[in-house]
């Protein structure tokens, strides 16, 4: 079951997973796939994404810096509490965020940018802690002879909310990739070979492609699960 939701009179997350999994203990983790605070207040009106239930369990893996983190609080942990970053007045402080939790890693390939195809390149940004994974994972590409099947890449970091809904993308994080996006547009069932897709959740990337309908991005990997 993946879907939205329209937040009701009365309503607290632990109905509504009763409502949709029949498991209320789910609530916490739902809240955190839609990227919001403890604290944070749901209000009527609201649209939430309600996922399939398997994305909101936690696989219990150890996070020792190689298995990915499950969850909106386990991000924060791992990679920075992104709203340390905003001023008083609500300005996100985006040099500070960037010169404490980004850097440039380099891939063993080139590949074209994504917004400028004219311009090959063979670093991008993307969080500290990430950088080796990146390093490893593209290393891991050119290995299983599939670097042709990259032809456009962009950067991990890229401040923004998600397409879709108004929580932060995890392009926040510097924890996402996107591959090839004018063969896998949002929405599309795209053209990612099979191949890609299990190299990748090798290293710990969940792919996009396996979103519904108008969420579905298949041009998307990102290192995280739950949100």
């Amino acid at each position: 079951m993946r879907c939205q939701y329209v937040i009701q009179p009365d309503d607290t997350f632990e109905n509504i997973a009763l409502q949709f999994y029949n498991e209320p203990s789910l609530a916490d983790k739902l809240r955190q796939y839609n990227g919001l605070h403890r604290c944070a207040r749901i209000f009527v009106g609201q649209v939430i994404d309600i996922p399939a239930a398997a994305d909101l369990r936690d696989p219990g893996r150890a996070q020792d810096g190689t298995a990915p983190p499950h969850g909106f609080e386990q991000i924060l942990d791992r990679f920075g509490n992104i709203y340390d970053y905003y001023s008083e007045d609500g300005g996100f402080e985006e040099a500070a965020w960037c010169a404490d939790m980004m850097t440039v890693t380099e891939l063993p390939f080139s590949a074209a940018l994504s917004w400028d195809p004219s311009r090959q390149v063979r670093k991008i940004r993307c969080h500290r802690k990430l950088a080796d994974i990146i390093s490893d994972a593209f290393c891991a590409i050119r290995e299983a002879g599939l670097a042709e099947e990259i032809m456009t890449v962009g950067d991990c970091y890229n401040f923004r909310t998600r397409r879709v809904s108004r929580k932060l993308s995890t392009h926040c994080w510097g924890i996402a990739l996107d591959i090839n996006p004018e063969l896998n547009m949002p929405g599309s069932t795209g053209r990612m070979p099979q191949e890609l897709v299990e190299l990748f959740g090798a290293f710990g990337f969940a792919w996009g492609g396996t979103l519904p309908g108008r969420h579905r991005a298949p041009m998307h990997f990102q290192f995280c699960r739950g949100y």
